[in-house]
């Protein structure tokens, strides 16, 4: 009864269309809506069978001359405050109340407000000073929600302690850490102990203000990783590449089966929690942080969240240390608006199963998301036994890392429109190996001579993990052996780890400034920080679509009465 209402919800109706045509025409590689026959008889589902055919190369040299669907580039902004101005009055003055507001209650559990570091759609990034025991200003980062609560708030306590994660901390903690006096209850309000425009942060904050600042859903306390985002180093290998007039991988092998194991470990910490697993000792959610591993099978929890927005934006450069990560930094996953947990009640659920086509972004996004199979489905996809469209799981994340590397390689995301190529592939069968052909997205790690430096082994494993149909890609533990083996293979060079210097350790150290904002003063969200990396989309100049250097689809291959296959 539930599905049948849902079909003939309107509201359900304009979504299920809405959805099918941006990604119909994102497939297509333009910027149109169907022939407005398609939509005069609009039925769900939209087509009843699929002839199941990609674009071919031959018609790349069109696809490349399109303005509206080209890979995303990674690119150093050209000026300051790049984030366009909030101009509506009313809108800036609700972010600046929620921002000051923010800022306030940081204050009064011990830290100080330095700066702004980015805003969006739906929320802030500013960095906080902490002072620690002894004596020396630490850096951190709140993230506020413009919109309410977030996501990330309930998510990042399920992912505690996963060391490939970007944490959250909690200001009580942090206070007990550093031998603070917590005084008991709610601050007075005629207080005199602390006034709000002292120079100095509250340093015997109250329980209630504490609790206020961990419990507010709005509110999300991390670790600050002061080496940026992956993006910046790949804009820096771009940078270093074009001026060397290398045409092939912008990274050196060593060093990608290093971020590659760390990719891995995330998605590890996605399906497998740490906190999570049966382990001796201590499992508060705050402490020495736990790498992620796959427990035996019998002794799992498997809590299968997908992120939907792994892009090298949101995997963060963290520091070396004595051990695994002597020579290549630690990467951490960060960002979790957009994660689900893809349980029962989630797959059962047909509208959050559409909803979820449109997260993450272009060049990045899982053929779960995007695949024509979705033409065929009335509601929920798994109802109708149709593979691939909806698939979403653990494997959803391993695609998505592996458009991580494919940039790391290449510079640019997954091309776009997304082009699905059949390959064969070796696979083990009962009379020994065989081949089997399947779809992947990632075949030009394998046709263009200008990746032959790095070893087919890496090549395979990424074309692998880009496949079409879910159940080609490699799990995570089948990952973990063959990267292991890759890393044993490809020692660090000199060149390798002088890279890591320069492209991912930016030589940036800490130093804390003066208090430079007490609250009796009033911080304006549209100032951001100075130099800041984007990742920009080229739009298509006004009117200029159909450049000299564009040409038109053959009209046999655009679709009529059906969605493009």
């Amino acid at each position: 009864m539930a599905q049948l209402a849902l079909l003939q919800d309107p509201d359900f109706e304009q979504l299920h269309k809405q959805i099918t045509q941006a990604h119909g025409a994102m497939r297509r590689g333009v910027d149109e809506e169907y022939d407005q026959a398609v939509w005069d008889d609009y039925g769900i589902p939209l087509a009843e069978t699929l002839n199941f055919e990609w674009s071919i190369p031959e018609y790349r040299p069109e696809i490349d001359a399109q303005q509206n669907f080209r890979r995303n580039k990674f690119v150093v902004a050209k000026e300051v405050g790049y984030v366009t101005p909030i101009s509506n009055p009313a809108m800036l003055q609700s972010i600046s109340t929620k921002l000051n507001n923010a800022a306030h209650l940081a204050y009064k559990c011990g830290f100080r407000y330095v700066k702004n570091l980015a805003r969006g759609g739906y929320g802030m990034a500013v960095l906080l000073e902490f002072k620690h025991q002894n004596g020396e200003w630490g850096p951190y980062v709140l993230k506020i929600g413009l919109q309410g609560e977030q996501r990330d708030h309930a998510v990042m306590k399920e992912l505690a302690r996963a060391k490939h994660i970007v944490q959250r901390v909690s200001a009580r903690e942090l206070n007990e850490q550093n031998g603070r006096n917590i005084q008991p209850g709610a601050r007075p309000a005629d207080d005199p102990q602390q006034p709000l425009d002292a120079a100095e942060p509250c340093e015997e904050p109250y329980e209630q203000d504490l609790y206020d600042f961990d419990t507010d859903e709005s509110l999300i306390l991390m670790e600050y990783c002061r080496h940026g985002d992956l993006g910046r180093a790949i804009v820096r290998s771009n940078l270093d590449a074009e001026k060397a007039g290398n045409t092939g991988s912008r990274t050196s092998e060593p060093i990608l089966w290093r971020l590659f194991k760390c990719l891995n470990k995330s998605v590890i910490g996605l399906a497998y929690p740490p906190i999570h697993q049966p382990r001796p000792g201590d499992l508060r959610a705050y402490g020495v942080p736990i790498t992620e591993t796959i427990p035996p099978a019998g002794e799992r929890t498997f809590m299968n969240f997908v992120h939907f927005d792994i892009d090298p934006s949101n995997v963060f450069v963290g520091e070396l240390d004595q051990s695994v990560h002597s020579e290549v930094p630690l990467f951490k996953l960060a960002d979790f608006g957009t994660t689900m947990q893809v349980d029962e009640e989630f797959e059962n659920d047909a509208e959050q199963l559409w909803k979820a086509r449109l997260l993450g972004k272009l060049g990045h996004m899982a053929p779960e998301q995007w695949s024509p199979h979705w033409d065929l489905v009335t509601l929920n996809p798994r109802d109708d036994d149709i593979q691939v469209a909806g698939c979403y799981g653990c494997l959803t994340n391993v695609y998505q890392i592996a458009t991580v590397m494919f940039s790391a390689i290449v510079g640019k995301g997954v091309p776009q429109p997304p082009i699905a190529k059949l390959f064969q592939v070796p696979v083990a069968g009962p009379n020994g190996d065989e081949t089997e052909s399947r779809y992947t997205l990632g075949w030009e790690l394998l046709e263009l001579e200008n990746y032959d430096s790095l070893s087919l082994e890496l090549r395979e494993l990424i074309v692998d993990c880009l496949s079409l149909d879910p159940r080609h890609r490699p799990g995570p533990d089948q990952l973990s052996e063959v990267i292991d083996q890759g890393i044993r293979d490809h020692p660090m060079t000199d060149k390798d780890r002088e890279t890591v210097k320069t492209t991912y350790l930016d030589g940036k150290d800490w130093k804390s400034k003066p208090m430079p904002w007490t609250p009796k003063e009033n911080i304006d969200p549209n100032k951001m920080d100075e130099e800041e990396i984007i990742e920009e989309e080229e739009k298509d100049p006004k009117g200029k679509r159909k450049a000299e250097t564009e040409k038109e689809l053959p009209a046999s291959k655009k679709p009529k009465h059906t969605p493009d296959p």
